[in-house]
Parts: structure tokens; C-alpha cells; sequence
């Protein structure tokens, strides 16, 4: 059974110690921290039971952004067969760091598909062609996420560019995160809040 968990560095967890009971339901806004204390997990377990390499999970482009650490230290202790066991890793750069990929925009689409799957190409082209209804949507999402400031496309290439959100964080400071390196919930909502908004605009209808 697990016994507790520590995690410093790691996506949203700044020296976070988790001990579950038996039976929990996990419960939280978007953006709180529930997947990410999944991922974080799996990626443990990853390491412990199967043997993985760090190099095939980029896990240094999930440190925490608004932290200026190197390392991510995580622990894992568990009772198993009557024996107490800890497990504990310290990762830290060396080298060329992995980069993060992020959803990418290629030249942009006038239209965004039935699953959103081209959001970041639709933006793109929302970006293009108007900037008041980017406005609109930038005031949806804020008002949809505490600490949101905005969406860009940074340049990642020829034609090719990554969809980055930036937050508020503790301290006043900002950070940005690739669209994949969203909670799940997020990579929902964002591109569902400013396509039923716009679409609302255009035809008229209370959201």
C-alpha cells in the first residue's frame, strides 16, 4: 500500500507530501493538480517496476516554471509484505536539455474542426485575421481560469509554431506552459471556452 508520496519541483508541486488513506476520492478545479499527482505516479512507477529511462519522458521540461530550481526530487514510500520500503530520485540537467513539444499551428485554418483537434492552426488564423474577437476570447478565458493572462504562438521552426498559455503564479511572477503541459481539464476548456463564445457572438445566442 502506498504510504505517502513527496514531490518537490515537479509540474505544479512545490514540496508537496501526500499520504493517502485507504480509500480517497479525489476531487479539484482544473489546473489544481489532480493528473498531474497521477502522472506523476506513473512516471514512478515507470522508473521502480519496469525500468524506464528518464530520456523517454522529458520529465525535466515538467519542473515547475515559476521555481528557479534544478532538481526534482521525488519520494515514494509503501508497505508491502509487512516490510516498509522507500524509494527516492533526484533528477537533475546535464547537458543538452529535452525540449517540450507543444501543440502545434501550421499556416493556419479558417475553421476549427468538430473535435478541436486544429485549435492551435484555427488560432493561428483567429490571431490573423482578427483581433477583436481574440480579445473576446482572451477575456473568456480569463474570466474561465484564475491567473490566466494569455495565449500566444511562439515561433518553433519554419511555418511551424507552438501554442503557449502564460499564468499568474505565486510571487507575482508569471509562467508559460505548452498547451500539452495543461492539465487535461485545461486542454478542454481552453479550446472549447473561445469557440462557444465566438459562435455565440456571431450568431446571436446567450452562452
Amino acid at each position: 500500500m502506498l504510504t505517502r508520496l513527496y514531490l518537490d519541483n515537479f509540474r505544479c508541486f512545490e514540496k508537496f507530501e501526500y499520504r493517502p488513506a485507504r480509500r480517497e476520492l479525489i476531487l479539484g478545479r482544473n489546473g489544481s493538480g489532480k493528473t498531474s499527482l497521477f502522472a506523476a505516479l506513473l512516471l514512478l512507477r515507470q522508473f521502480v517496476v519496469k525500468g524506464d529511462v528518464l530520456e523517454d519522458h522529458f520529465i525535466l521540461g515538467q519542473r515547475t516554471r515559476w521555481m528557479e530550481k534544478r532538481q526534482i526530487t521525488a519520494e515514494l514510500e509503501a508497505e508491502l509484505e509487512g516490510g516498509q520500503y522507500l524509494y527516492r530520485s533526484i533528477v537533475e540537467p546535464w547537458g543538452i536539455e529535452p525540449f517540450c513539444h507543444g501543440r502545434t499551428g501550421g499556416r493556419g485554418e479558417s475553421l476549427p474542426n468538430v473535435d478541436l483537434s486544429n485549435f492551435a492552426a484555427w488560432y493561428r488564423h483567429l490571431l490573423q485575421a482578427d483581433q477583436k474577437q481574440n480579445a473576446v476570447l482572451l477575456n473568456s478565458l480569463r474570466e474561465s481560469f484564475d491567473g490566466f493572462s494569455y495565449l500566444q504562438l511562439e515561433p518553433a521552426g519554419e511555418n511551424v509554431r507552438l501554442l503557449v498559455a502564460e499564468f499568474a503564479t505565486p510571487g507575482a511572477k508569471t509562467a508559460k506552459f505548452y498547451f500539452n503541459e495543461l492539465s487535461d481539464g485545461q486542454r478542454c476548456i481552453i479550446p472549447c471556452t473561445p469557440s462557444f463564445t465566438l459562435f455565440s457572438r456571431k450568431w446571436h445566442c446567450p452562452i
